[in-house]
């Protein structure tokens, strides 16, 4: 290949700048043209071409024309280098010319490259343009006089933005290769139908025209997106797009059929059809089974703008009926990111159980779609509910036209805290004086004019809406339910007997207990009960609230005076907030009796009878605060030294004292959870004896011994240490007993804070020092140790008087010398700081009782 450089004209920041504003100026000639010697080269940006085979590149990359910078930034707004690229053939005897007309644009280079063999030549001008009034200008490529392609331009700036039909269209064999993925090869771009047709040179096989729409259509133009190569090749593709545009309505078909061109059957025939219904003026295509999507203002009738980036969802209920029976058709809701949009939809208005309608989800702020009777808006197989906020216009050829209406109207919640008051309208009015600390946090649900400008206007009808009386209620109701722990409470608010109350009733399962009950004063009743709840339940229904996984549910009921009640499934959390405040103020309201030791490490208890009184003080003279169910769970908080009936404890908020016994001295009240679990008693005589032991529990009830105890145990004792139970004659060890409903007060005060993997070495050291031999520390160890070695860490004590006195031991004969130990201890993921017990040591002498047990507290 002989390739000849005619023209080179390199113009840069630094040169001279020829500028071209007459319409029949030839740029090809020579004018101030600069020679190849004194070109700066250096400074060409790499994509505009400097060579043939760069000039068959940019070709098949861009097409005749790319916009860019001398970095190739483009779409940025720097974008000012208009390069375009002609393809010339048979060069040597037609003449060609490029011009541009309108605004003002400069050459920032130009340059021709030639095939003499082949007679053929790529014409390279680049423009540089400037900011100007003008801002509209074209390229007009021509050959011996004829137009052959114009392309056309505006500015912004010094942006240059390419505005004709190859702004979108495909010229180029990579654009070809981008257009077919996104939108297949036949589709519909505003009021064109596209087909983007493909068949392999040198083969037999073509697309043809079938249908040519010509009642309603009109060629506009095809594009040749072939590869173009600076060597003859065989074979190869060839790719066209054909553009029909729509010149008037009525409906229409155009087809291609793929063919073995001179063929006389259909052998290895395939079709494109687009069977249209042109509308709107011959402004929009829609083919068979497509669904134009439009959302209006409901008032005006206008366009709406729909949020950034969100995505607007048709939601889809779709059916067959089949003699086999009905076969549900399940799909994703459909999406769509402009207004109008076209969707897939249009194929099921026939022969198919269809509905659909908007998902509320991410509409334009301010605007909703009105329910029905609690049912969604939306075509229900033919029907539109409500008749006023749908147009469902079904065309021939199975499209559809869809206009959804949306109303508009603002919350005026401008300060975002979900509730309409006096505080959004101070907002706005700081706002508008140009208070700088006046922040917007959501302008548009306060825009009452619904002109996109917030003024005066909008101050004055905000003003309207909030002294708008609304209806207020006597009583309410809302029940609160689910959540990741499964709740269910009640709370009401109502007058009872000219008393105002508040109640609370946490009504969930095991934890169920009678309504917590107090009264309230007028003002916070009427502050509860003048809540704009027709606001809040106006603003749920316009807005989004599906259905989340652990999320809380709502049912409140309104009742008013002159009868009347309203339920509503609206999001109460708000009006809970407020609820709950008021109930810890009346409740912190409330004196209490301190007691003379509080606990930190209370131990945890259960109520054993029905409504067990919570009163101010430790005895019945003080004032019953509220009553606590049975199977309550509560926990030890304090203890009046003096006196063992009562403890100090908290119920729902409410601090005060609960009678631990009743005045028989036998009736318990409570229970704590711990028990007393493997205590076992050794028996040592100095010689082979008959022994009696009795155990007197206080504060526990006996659950299991062994062997069995009746009345006490009768054994015969060895100085080994062998029993030989009289009622059987079996041989024992020990003796065994365990206790339930312990209601022991151990003593946490001082004790040892011991990691887990460390209780091992920890208890053989303590034992042996208390007293424990070797054989006793063992099962103690052995029992114990799985319990405790497992915990992160084990708060431990070992329990004096506080277990002694709560289980006594009479043994008859009376032991010379006898030792208890008893160890209680509490799981901890933590580390505590805990003051050390200081342990006494153990002498054994004659006749010699051990004992040892322990408890584990949750």
């Amino acid at each position: 290949m002989i390739l000849k450089k005619l023209t080179a004209a390199v113009i840069a920041a630094s040169t001279a700048i020829i500028p071209f504003t007459a319409e029949t100026l030839n740029v090809f000639t020579p004018l101030n043209a600069y020679s190849e010697e004194t070109a700066d080269v250096s400074s060409f940006p790499d994509w505009i071409p400097q060579s043939f085979d760069d000039a068959v590149n940019f070709r098949n990359k861009y097409g005749a024309v790319h916009i860019g910078d001398e970095n190739d930034s483009y779409p940025f707004y720097d974008s000012d280098l208009l390069c375009v690229v002609f393809k010339e053939t048979s060069y040597s005897t037609k003449k060609y010319d490029i011009k541009n007309t309108g605004g003002l644009v400069t050459v920032f280079y130009h340059d021709v490259f030639v095939d003499e063999v082949n007679d053929t030549a790529y014409e390279v001008m680049t423009y540089k343009n400037a900011a100007t009034s003008k801002p509209d200008f074209k390229v007009q490529f021509s050959c011996d006089a004829e137009l052959q392609k114009e392309y056309s331009f505006t500015s912004i700036g010094t942006q240059v933005v390419e505005t004709d039909i190859y702004s979108w269209l495909p010229d180029c064999e990579e654009e070809y290769r981008k257009y077919a993925e996104s939108n297949t090869n036949l589709s519909v771009k505003d009021n064109y139908v596209v087909f983007c047709l493909s068949h392999d040179a040198g083969t037999a096989y073509d697309w043809v025209l079938n249908d040519t729409g010509k009642e309603c259509f009109e060629l506009e133009t095809v594009s040749d997106c072939s590869p173009e190569s600076s060597v003859p090749v065989d074979g190869g593709e060839i790719n066209k797009v054909c553009v029909y545009k729509a010149v008037k309505d009525g409906y229409d078909k155009i087809s291609y059929d793929f063919v073995l061109l001179h063929a006389s059957d259909d052998e290895g025939k395939k079709s494109l059809v687009a069977d249209c219904a042109v509308i709107n003026d011959a402004k929009n295509i829609l083919l068979s089974g497509d669904m134009r999507v439009s959302l209006v203002d409901y008032d005006t009738g206008e366009l709406l703008t729909l949020p950034e980036i969100a995505i607007q969802r048709i939601w889809t209920d779709i059916s067959k009926d089949t003699p086999e029976g009905k076969i549900n058709c399940n799909m994703f809701p459909v999406g769509f990111r402009t207004n109008p949009a076209v969707v897939d939809l249009g194929n099921f208005f026939d022969g198919y159980n269809f509905s659909f309608g908007l998902d509320i989800h991410n509409l334009p702020v301010g605007y909703y779609l009105q329910d029905t009777n609690g049912k969604s808006a939306g075509y229900y197989n033919g029907t539109v509910v409500p008749d006023d906020h749908m147009i469902v216009k079904k065309y021939d050829n199975g499209s559809a036209d869809v206009v959804f209406k949306l109303k508009f109207t603002p919350t005026g919640d401008i300060n975002d805290d979900d509730e309409f008051n006096v505080a959004d309208l101070v907002l706005l009015q700081k706002w508008l004086l140009g208070s700088a600390d006046a922040k917007l946090i959501n302008w548009k649900v306060a825009d009452f004019c619904n002109d996109n400008v917030l003024n005066v206007f909008d101050l004055c009808l905000m003003r309207k809406a909030l002294i708008q009386p609304f209806n207020i209620p006597v009583s309410l109701s809302i029940t609160k339910t689910g959540g990741y722990a499964g709740v269910h409470i009640v709370w009401k608010v109502y007058k009872d007997d000219g008393k105002y109350i508040l109640s609370y009733d946490d009504q969930k399962g095991y934890e169920a207990t009678e309504p917590m009950i107090v009264e309230i004063s007028e003002a916070d009743y009427s502050e509860i009960m003048s809540l704009n709840y027709d606001w809040i339940i106006d603003k749920y229904n316009k807005t989004p609230h599906e259905k989340v996984i652990d999320g809380f549910n709502y049912k409140t009921i309104l009742s008013y005076e002159n009868g009347d009640e309203k339920e509503t499934s609206a999001d109460m959390a708000n009006v809970l907030v407020k609820l709950e405040k008021l109930l810890d103020k009346y409740l912190s309201s409330t004196t209490y009796v301190e007691p003379d030791k509080r606990t930190t490490n209370g131990s945890p208890l259960r109520v054993m009878v029905n409504d067990l009184k919570l009163y101010s003080g430790p005895n019945e003279s003080y004032q019953a605060i509220t009553l606590i169910p049975n199977g309550t769970r509560l926990h030890e908080l304090g203890y009046q030294t003096d006196n063992d009936k009562w403890l100090f404890t908290e119920y729902k908020g409410q601090y005060g004292w609960i009678k631990t016994i009743e005045d028989d001295n036998r009736t318990v009240t409570i229970y704590f959870d711990e028990y007393l679990d493997k205590p076992v008693i050794y028996l040592y005589p100095e010689k082979e004896t008959d022994v009696h032991v009795e155990l007197e529990l206080t504060e526990a009830e006996l659950s299991t011994t062994y062997p069995k105890y009746n009345n006490g145990w009768d054994v015969t004792a060895y100085p080994d240490g062998k029993l030989v139970n009289k009622a059987d004659g079996t041989h024992h060890k020990y003796l065994f007993w365990d206790a339930v409903h312990c209601r022991t007060r151990f003593d946490f005060s001082k004790g040892f804070c011991v990691a887990g993997s460390d209780t091992e070495s920890f208890l053989k050291e303590k034992l042996a020092y208390m007293g424990l031999n070797e054989d006793e520390m063992n099962e103690f160890i052995v029992y114990w140790l799985p319990l405790m070695e497992h915990n992160k860490y084990n708060l431990i004590t070992f329990q004096g008087d506080a277990y002694t006195d709560s289980a006594k031991l009479n043994i008859t004969p009376t032991p010379d010398s006898m030792l208890r130990v008893f160890m209680a201890y509490v799981p901890l993921e933590e580390f505590v700081n805990i003051e050390p017990q200081q342990l006494e040591t153990f002498e054994r002498k004659g006749f010699t009782v051990v004992e040892w047990g322990g408890s584990k507290i949750q």
